[in-house]
C-alpha cells in the first residue's frame, strides 16, 4: 500500500511538471481577518527506498495541512537525507503542492552529506525549481544556500507587516581541529542587520514584527540547562548548538525586530523559552523511524495578527491532538538574568 501511494506520487508530479505548474512568484499577504498562519516541518529524514517509514511522514504531514490550512509553509532543514534524491524530494513536497500551497525549502547539516551526492549549492538550485515553490530571490554573496528574506503584506495594501528571516545555519566546521556544529557566519549576520535596518526605516524606523527560522539551533538555546526555569514544550534533549557563538542572537537584541526564532535539529526537543523577550524554541519533529524519535510525530503551527507585535502558536499532531498553546508576548517568564 504505501508502495502504491508513493508510485501514486511519483506519477502526480510528472502530470504537474507536464502541465507546467511554476513556482509561486505572488506577494504573501494577511488575510482579511488579519491573520497569517505558518506551518513548520522539521527533520522529515525522507529515504524513497524506505517508504513505510517514509510515508508516515507525508501522512502526518497531510492530516496537519488539511487540519490547518496554513499560508505558508517552511521546512526547517533534514528534509531528504538519503538517495534517490528527486524521488526523495517529491515525495516530500507532494502534501503541499497538491494543496497548492506556496513554501520553502531549509537545509540542515544531513541534507548535504557526502552519502547524498550534491553540494549545497546545486541542492539550492534543484529545491528552487520544485512545483508551487515560493521563489523569491535568495540572498547573494554570503555564506549558506536558501538564505531568504520573506516579507508579509497587509491584506488590503502592498504595506510590508510582518517579515520571516528563514536563514541557513550551515552544516560542519572544524574547531580545534574537531567538527562541530558550523552556525551562522559573520556576513549572514550582517545580511541580517542590513536587511533589519532597511526594513526598519521604511516602516517609519519601527522595527518590522518578525520571526526567525532555521536548522540549527543558537548557541543560546543551550542557556535552558536548568529544567525548572519557565518554558513550554518538550524539553527531553541536550541542545547540540554550534560551539562558537558568532553573534546572531545579540545582533537580533540590537536590531529589536525578532519576536522568536524557531529551529529544528534536536528531535525530543520542541520547547519554547523566553530570553531577553526573544521566544527561542524548536519546531515539532516531523519525522519517522528513518531516523532518531521517541514521540509522535507532527508540527508547528505559528499564527501572526497583521499591525501587531504578537503571535500565537501551538503544536498539531495527526489525529488533531493540539498541544502547548501560547501567545507572545505574555506567555513565558524572562529567564532569570543570572542563568545567562
Amino acid at each position: 500500500m504505501k508502495k502504491n501511494s508513493a508510485l501514486l506520487i511519483f506519477l502526480a508530479f510528472s502530470a504537474f511538471i507536464q502541465l507546467g505548474i511554476a513556482s509561486n512568484p505572488n506577494p504573501l499577504k494577511f488575510n482579511a481577518d488579519g491573520t497569517f498562519k505558518i506551518v513548520q516541518f522539521t527533520d522529515t529524514h525522507i529515504s524513497y527506498l524506505k517508504l513505510d517509514n517514509s510515508m508516515k511522514t507525508i501522512e502526518t504531514m497531510r492530516a496537519v495541512l488539511d487540519l490547518e490550512k496554513p499560508d505558508f509553509v517552511i521546512f526547517t532543514g533534514d528534509n531528504v537525507t538519503e538517495l534517490p534524491l528527486k524521488e526523495g524530494l517529491q515525495l516530500l513536497v507532494e502534501p503541499v503542492v497538491t494543496r497548492h500551497i506556496p513554501y520553502i525549502l531549509l537545509f540542515g547539516n544531513h541534507d548535504t552529506e557526502p552519502g547524498m551526492k550534491i553540494s549545497r549549492t546545486d541542492l539550492g538550485k534543484m529545491t528552487r525549481k520544485l512545483p508551487g515553490y515560493y521563489n523569491i530571490e535568495s540572498a547573494k554573496h554570503i555564506k549558506g544556500v536558501n538564505n531568504y528574506l520573506v516579507k508579509i503584506e497587509n491584506a488590503n495594501s502592498s504595506k510590508t507587516e510582518a517579515l520571516l528571516y528563514c536563514m541557513d545555519s550551515n552544516d560542519y566546521d572544524s574547531i580545534a581541529g574537531k567538527r562541530a556544529y558550523a552556525g551562522f557566519s559573520p556576513d549572514q549576520i550582517e545580511w541580517y542587520r542590513k536587511s533589519s535596518k532597511k526594513q526598519s526605516l521604511n516602516n517609519h524606523r519601527q522595527p518590522v514584527p518578525s520571526l526567525a527560522f532555521f536548522h540549527i539551533p543558537l548557541l543560546e538555546y543551550a542557556d535552558l540547562n536548568d529544567k525548572s526555569t519557565s518554558y513550554i514544550g518538550m524539553y527531553n534533549e541536550k541542545p547540540c548548538p554550534p560551539v562558537l557563538n558568532t553573534g546572531m542572537f545579540a545582533a537580533m537584541l540590537k536590531c529589536g525586530d525578532i519576536m522568536g526564532c524557531f529551529a529544528g535539529h534536536d528531535h525530543d526537543n520542541d520547547f519554547v523559552f523566553n530570553k531577553l523577550g526573544i521566544y527561542l524554541g524548536y519546531g515539532r519533529f516531523t519525522g519517522s523511524n528513518n531516523t532518531y524519535t521517541h514521540y509522535e510525530n507532527g508540527a508547528r503551527v505559528i499564527v501572526l495578527e497583521q499591525g501587531q507585535r504578537k503571535f500565537k502558536s501551538w503544536i498539531r499532531l495527526k489525529d488533531g491532538t493540539s498541544l502547548c498553546e501560547f501567545t507572545y508576548p505574555d506567555a513565558i517568564p524572562m529567564l532569570d538574568a543570572h542563568t545567562f
